[in-house]
């Protein structure tokens, strides 16, 4: 059985705002407007994901959702505010670079001049 119905530019008008109060009543706070990540702190501190991580309730951290892992949101001005440098957060170490070898996985002997 097909019905068909026809409604009013009001009536339309009326529903679309219905659903619009509806939908902003249901969606979560725009409580992460503005934050950033654990890995974008640790590159505005110098530091690493994990040290940020471990104090991530220091730097004033928020947990976003509910699941079994919430992700951690920061206010970078609030996490630059927190961080004490009289603790110094370990550094990201460079990675040290192979030394030479001819390809075989075998290495190059020095040249002496």
């Amino acid at each position: 059985m097909n019905v068909t119905l026809t409604l009013t530019a009001e009536q339309v008008d009326q529903i679309a705002e219905r659903v619009a109060e509806l939908l902003s009543a249901n969606a979560a706070p725009a409580q992460t407007a503005g934050l950033v990540d654990a890995a974008t702190v640790a590159a505005a501190l110098g530091c690493s994901r994990d040290w940020v991580y471990s104090r991530a309730a220091e730097l004033g951290g928020v947990k976003i959702g509910d699941g079994d892992r919430p992700r951690w949101r920061f206010d970078l001005e609030q996490a630059r505010t927190a961080w004490q440098p009289a603790g110094e957060p370990e550094r990201i170490r460079p990675r040290r670079r192979q030394t030479s070898t001819n390809g075989h996985g075998r290495r190059l002997l020095p040249v002496n001049e």
